[in-house]
């Protein structure tokens, strides 16, 4: 068969095409125009008109709109269409028109009609499919394939090739006619069927060649009409390099059926004649309607089979993950799971990269050949799995690597962490039909382009490959890597949210956690807890004589004496300013918690060096024990936080453990109550105002209110020195009222004078949040107060939304209804869910100076800023940066495009009369600015 270049077997597109095999002819009709725009030569043939006859004419001047009417018709397509099959006669001679459309051209190829078709009758189709339903795996059903493929061409050799991963081809099942060779049992390799033409198989389900000695024929084209796709064609002609190949295989003819199963090529149906044959259409036409089944039922097993692994992979995947989050909150308790994930994925050996860190299971490489197959790692694509069958030639001289590792499944996960899970060498003899090309002329240059002389079977040991990883252990991979990479994250989300970010202990959550679980084992095993409630002495002198940096890195280094006197399975937390607490669990004496709190006591009395200076501090600590006093957690923490008042009463930088003589009608207890009590009505609690201020201008925006007690001997207290006692007494909910009416008080009187009054905000604690009901609150003493509540704000900290978060959220909406707006303080230092966070309604967001200190590197804190900044704006909320101390925090939080700065470097904290001052300032030097908006 002489045929026109093609170009590279290889490479070259086998859709287009100058020529025609000559067992039919060819005519091309231009739907647009109506005109036929190309036929092949020998066209003459079959229709009694020559080229010259028909090119640039109607197409009705051969065909009948019976005949190609409905073709014409079809709608523009490059999707695949089954043909029409017509009968019609030229000039006497019975003939079969097979069109189809692609794009705007109808192709009708023409071709002789045989004199008994084959017929697929109903009786016949019925007892196939029946056969077919009893066939219980792909390759049976594939086998009844070629059994009815022999049957209806009656060709000498008809075999079932099926691709393998790499796809080489093996034959797995043939039909012989007598004398005639098989290669059942032989492979071929990859390079027989290259990829350009395993596109066209996957698309176009058979191929005819019916004698590879017949010289094609021409395609000829109109002037107007440019290169024709014959994808779909039933005579196009092949690549001479294909047409050698069955010359050198001894084949005068062949014809082949794809076997698609979920939409990829799975093998052919070949067959091969010894002397020249065509089967009819009819029989083609049949042979492919039997593939489509045969493809249909292979695809529902398929799926099914791939269904039960997936759903296998994910309970599997399901019980690690599920191992995981009941182990160790390190998220190297993956360690732990390597041998389960090598079982799931069949994996020998098991590798996992994990901070910088290696670990494994199973059978691995020593570590120099470990060190050559990490670097060659380092070459893959972190984004995605790369799954091995054999091994890199360039590890190939590493005899470790080629036995344990030449299968591996490469599972990056977050940063430079990632798993490697290895399959051992299978060495295979393999029997080629035919020694493969590359060795066999391997001094010719051209060598893989020509076919190969000898299929004479030929045995060879293949080593460094391993068994393929199969499709659905790579998705499942895919879904391992992804629940890993999310318990990886969460693992350092809930790091962050359970850590005080300072000071790197414990907080309040953690804290919590760990006091549930002493609780927990002091009342199983009968042991005995201890909580320890400290607070530091004289700490308030340094952060106003030296500023709230030299505070918090005094915190830091408190925080570092305080973990280094407990054990490793105690629990030390940083629960806010320089309010600590201690969980111990399984003492074996009081006496033991008693000389702990000495130690703790000796420890911070010893000087500090701060910003090149000595500190001196104490510290007073409350001890109460579980279940010596309390077996509930708000009842020893209440008993704590009472010893530790009784700690300071007595003069400070000592311990007081609890005793029932603290409440029992004593009358340092009723003294305590009565003092707390009178100052909500004596004038002994008061506020403070710290002004918010614009950060480009430096205008008044809003007041912060802080409340102080004047305690008649122990001078000045904070709100957090005395407001474990209020929640002890249970005067809370009168707190929190005499504050309110306070702020509201102060605006009405600031409303008389008048001047601008600008919002205020009152900062409350979490349970102060919660357990008032604010709302009704807040309405009575408007109407009471006659005062409006749109200036009125809360502050609440961040991590109070992770206390009780629905019903945080409902009271924020209540209040919004109310004009009362609610800002987040510390925003940053929890962990509540940014989508969750976006349906609040919130004013401000509230972040630490500290973000803005300098410091050698401030790449950490640039990024964190631009990340809440950038929060800010999706929320549409302004940043506030509070505790600013020096210029330079003020600068590098202008710089950072901070809208709000508070702190002692714009203004110390002020009496109503000296906030009053800011307020003429304001009213004096910004005529006409609007207060705050509400959002």
């Amino acid at each position: 068969m002489n045929t026109a270049p093609f170009g590279n077997c290889k490479t070259t597109d086998l859709s287009y095409g100058d020529r025609l095999q000559s067992i039919g002819g060819l005519v091309a009709i231009d739907k647009r125009t109506q005109l036929i725009c190309a036929c092949s030569e020998n066209i003459e043939e079959f229709i009694g008109a020559c080229p010259d006859e028909l090119l640039g004419k109607s197409w009705q001047v051969v065909f009948t709109d019976d005949q190609m009417g409905s073709s014409i018709a079809r709608a523009d397509t490059t999707a695949r269409q089954l043909p029409l099959i017509q009968k019609a006669e030229f000039r006497g001679k019975a003939m079969l028109i097979a069109s189809h459309s692609i794009g705007s051209i109808v192709l009708a190829e023409l071709e002789p009609c045989q004199p008994e078709p084959h017929q697929f009758t109903f009786a016949g189709r019925v007892g196939f499919l029946e056969r077919l339903a009893m066939t219980g795996t792909a390759e049976n059903a594939a086998r009844l394939l070629i059994e009815t493929v022999a049957a209806t061409t009656g060709h000498d050799r008809v075999m079932l090739y099926k691709f393998l991963p790499d796809w080489h081809g093996e034959v797995i099942a043939e039909c012989l006619k007598p004398g005639v060779g098989g290669y059942l049992g032989l492979r071929f390799p990859a390079a027989d069927l290259p990829e350009n033409a395993r596109r066209l198989y996957l698309v176009n389900w058979q191929r005819v060649i019916a004698d590879v000695r017949a010289d094609t024929v021409a395609l000829v084209r109109h002037q107007d009409c440019g290169p024709l796709d014959l994808t779909f064609s039933q005579f196009r002609a092949v690549h001479p390099v294909h047409i050698q190949y069955l010359k050198n295989i001894g084949v005068e003819a062949s014809f082949s059926v794809s076997i698609i199963v979920a939409g990829k090529l799975w093998g052919l149906v070949a067959c091969h004649h010894l002397t020249a044959k065509i089967p009819s259409l009819d029989q083609r036409q049949m042979c492919e309607e039997v593939a489509r089944m045969i493809g249909l039922h292979m695809t529902a097993m398929e799926d099914f089979r791939v269904e039960q692994s997936r759903a296998a992979y994910r309970e599997r995947l399901a019980a690690i993950l599920g191992a995981l989050r009941t182990q160790s909150e390190d998220r190297r308790a993956l360690v732990s799971q390597l041998a389960p994930i090598g079982k799931v994925f069949s994996a020998q050996g098991v590798l996992a990269h994990l901070d910088h860190q290696d670990f494994h299971n199973g059978s691995v490489p020593d570590d120099i050949s470990l060190g050559a197959l990490r670097n060659s790692l380092q070459m893959n694509d972190r984004s995605r799995i790369t799954a091995l069958h054999s091994i890199n030639p360039v590890l190939a001289q590493y005899p470790a690597l080629v036995r344990f590792a030449s299968g591996s499944l490469y599972i990056p996960l977050a940063g430079e962490d990632y798993l490697l899970l290895l399959r051992t060498e299978q060495v295979e003899t393999v029997r080629w039909a035919g020694r493969p090309q590359s060795e066999a002329d391997s001094g010719e240059e051209f060598a893989e382009l020509t076919p190969r002389a000898s299929f004479r079977a030929w045995t060879e040991t293949v080593k460094g490959v391993a068994y393929p990883w199969q499709e659905e252990q790579i998705e499942a991979a895919g879904n391992l890597r992804a629940l890993l990479i999310e318990f990886t994250e969460k693992q350092q989300l809930e790091e962050m949210a359970l850590h005080d970010p300072l000071t790197g202990l414990a907080n309040r959550a953690m804290f919590e956690k760990a006091l549930q679980e002493a609780i927990r084992q002091s009342i199983k095993g009968n042991l005995l807890a201890a909580v320890f409630m400290l607070d530091l002495d004289r700490f308030k002198q340094v952060n106003d004589t030296m500023g709230h940096a030299a505070g918090d890195a005094l915190l830091i280094e408190v925080a570092g004496r305080l973990k280094g006197l407990v054990r490793a399975r105690d629990t030390v937390a940083r629960l806010g300013g320089d309010e600590f607490v201690i969980v111990a669990c399984d003492i074996q004496h009081a006496e033991d918690a008693s000389r702990t709190a000495e130690r703790i006591i000796r420890e911070i009395h010893r000087p500090f060096i701060i910003q090149d200076r000595s500190v001196e501090i104490g510290i007073s600590i409350g001890v109460s024990m579980c279940p010596t006093h309390a077996v509930e957690q708000d009842e020893l923490l209440a008993d704590a936080d009472l010893a530790l008042y009784q700690a300071k009463n007595a003069g400070r930088n000592t311990f007081k453990s609890y005793s029932n003589e603290m409440l029992s009608g004593s009358e340092q207890h009723e003294s305590l109550r009565k003092g707390l009590t009178d100052s909500l009505h004596n004038g002994s609690l008061s506020l403070v105002y710290q002004p918010i201020l614009g950060s480009r201008k430096k205008t008044l925006q809003s007041f912060e209110t802080f409340a102080r007690w004047q305690h008649p001997d122990k001078g000045v207290l904070s709100a957090r020195d005395f407001l474990p006692l209020l929640e002890k007494f249970q005067l809370l909910p009168e707190f929190t009222e005499w504050g309110i009416r306070q702020v509201l008080m102060q605006g009405r009187l600031w409303m008389r004078k008048p001047l601008p009054l600008v919002p205020v905000s009152i900062n409350l604690a979490a349970r102060q949040f919660i357990a008032v009901d604010l709302v009704n609150l807040c309405i009575a003493l408007s109407r009471e107060l006659e005062v409006g509540l749109e200036w009125l704000r809360f502050d609440i900290d961040e991590t109070a939304l992770q206390a009780d978060f629905p019903r945080i959220a409902a009271k924020i909406a209540e209040l919004f209804r109310l004009g009362i707006l609610v800002n987040i303080d510390h925003f940053g230092q929890g962990l509540v869910p940014l989508n969750k966070l976006g349906d609040l309604k919130i004013n401000t967001l509230k972040v630490s100076g500290r973000y803005f200190e300098w410091s050698r590197d401030n790449t950490s804190n640039d990024a964190l800023i631009a990340i809440v900044r950038e929060i800010g704006r999706v929320l549409q909320v302004p940043i506030v940066a509070c505790q600013i101390e020096s210029e330079v925090m003020a600068t590098r939080a202008i710089a950072a495009g901070i809208e709000y700065l508070q702190g002692y470097h714009l203004s110390k904290e002020l009496t109503p009369d000296a906030a009053e001052e800011w307020l003429r300032d304001r009213a004096g030097s910004e005529q006409g600015h609007q207060p705050e908006e509400n959002r």
